[in-house]
């Protein structure tokens, strides 16, 4: 309201005054009024937008550029297939939970790449009215693909082409970033998440069926997978988050993997024993399959011109191994030295000056009454060490027993359930003779251990 007039005294042509930012009137000398008339003030705004971000409950990787990102470790013997009915693997699974740190809060829509998909989300915060309509358009037990207009549409509905435009831009971008990649979007849901609550999603890995290596030497025991988990805002921005998916496939690896017995009479036989180990971190269930020898391509003219040199028979019958199956765990530890001694000299003369000290190296069979003997040999040792430590390289014992005079090979493959195998190739040479006498056993380094990438 304006201040009272001080007029002063026998005059009428006196002056008004206000106080500081109220109105101000003059007097006229007819005593009259003019107008009133309003000060102007200026106010100085100033003002700090940020972009809307939520934070994740992961390390920041400094060697990485300060990124965060989800990685998903699993083994291709536990993984189940989208198509299949039953639950999946853990290792398949991650918990990722989202935070709001600001002041105010956050509208959001989520959605990811394939191969990773959202089976599950856990929010206190009450969901947000367009969840019932988006549960409407219906939705997969694993996620459902959607297309630009309906992630626009989440957020604006089809009633209002204005709002639907606004948000086009980064659904756009999000999509292109699927796109890239090959892959469609997997929606989420859309939320309000209220200052400093948080925003629990439950992900899983569903990486393709893998393919089994075909050329020799490559061997790829990683299969990787990349995705975007997309947090695509109200307002127009788009936060993405790195998703890394992993496959790690287990491998045999025998030594040796190629023998010749040598010459074998037919009632007797030879033995090898070779050792199987797991060079990955992985279990390998494994399991021995004969590999039938592919007889070679020849023209009829050189069939014609050349005699066939004769083949040795691939009779898998006369080699036997003491196990056909069986699981291996890994990294499997270098192979121990099981001790050495001075062989027998088979070319020592009658007449020598001094006989030959002969050493031999025996190992306990246990401490038990009931063994049947108290020594064992180098097989039994090792796989009595196998059965008190899975990691240890496992024995095979591999019997020769030729039933005619002839050569023979063969090729056995120990098959991986869902990983890597490996062949080894048997040969050796049936006679009739009673003076053969089999090959000597082969020698390994102190390391048969190798590491695959």
């Amino acid at each position: 309201a304006p201040a009272h007039d001080k007029r002063s005294g026998g005059g009428g042509g006196g002056s008004s005054v206000a106080s500081r930012g109220s109105t101000r009137r003059k007097s006229h000398s007819d005593g009259g009024l003019e107008r009133e008339t309003l000060g102007a003030i200026k106010i100085q705004l100033s003002a700090t937008p940020i972009q809307p971000k939520l934070m994740l409950d992961k390390h920041v990787h400094a060697d990485k550029g300060s990124a965060q990102f989800l990685k998903f470790v699993a083994y291709s013997t536990n993984l189940v297939a989208q198509a299949t009915k039953r639950p999946f693997h853990s290792s398949q699974m991650r918990s990722v939970v989202l935070a709001n740190p600001l002041g105010v809060p956050l509208t959001f829509s989520v959605s990811t790449t394939e191969p990773f998909q959202i089976l599950s989300t856990k929010c206190l915060a009450p969901p947000h009215p367009l969840m019932h309509k988006q549960a409407l358009g219906g939705t997969g037990s694993r996620g459902q693909t959607r297309t630009k207009r309906n992630v626009a549409a989440s957020f604006s509905g089809d009633d209002n082409p204005e709002a639907t435009a606004a948000v086009d831009g980064s659904a756009e971008s999000a999509l292109l970033l699927s796109q890239s990649l090959g892959r469609p979007q997997q929606q989420g849901g859309i939320y309000t998440l209220p200052p400093q609550e948080n925003l629990t999603l439950q992900m899983v890995y569903v990486p393709p069926k893998l393919k089994l290596s075909t050329q020799p030497g490559a061997v790829s025991l990683k299969h990787a997978d990349e995705g975007v988990l997309n947090l695509n805002y109200a307002t127009g921005q788009l936060q993405t988050i790195k998703l890394v998916g992993q496959v790690m496939r287990p491998m045999i690896v025998c030594a040796p993997s190629e023998h010749e017995y040598g010459i074998v009479h037919t009632e007797g036989k030879a033995q090898i024993t070779i050792f199987v180990s797991n060079p990955t971190e992985v279990e390998a269930s494994w399991k021995i399959r004969h590999v039938p020898v592919q007889p070679p391509k020849v023209s009829i003219i050189a069939s014609e011109m050349d005699k066939p040199k004769p083949r040795p028979r691939d009779e898998p019958d006369v080699f036997s191994f003491s196990e056909y199956g069986g699981s291996q765990k890994g990294p499997s530890l270098p192979l121990e030295s099981a001790g050495d001694c001075l062989p027998k000299d088979e070319n020592r003369s009658d007449t020598a000056v001094f006989a030959q000290t002969l050493t031999e190296v025996t190992w306990k069979a246990g401490t038990s009454v009931a063994e049947e003997r108290h020594n064992a040999d180098l097989a039994q040792t090792l796989t009595r060490l196998n059965d008190n430590n899975p990691r240890a390289p496992r024995p095979v014992v591999v019997t020769f027993r030729p039933s005619i005079a002839a050569q023979y090979q063969s090729r056995f493959r120990f098959e991986v359930e869902r990983g890597e195998g490996f062949d080894v190739v048997l040969s050796g040479t049936g006679t009739y003779s009673e003076n053969s006498r089999e090959l000597p056993p082969p020698h390994f380094g102190p390391s048969m251990t190798a590491r695959f990438e």
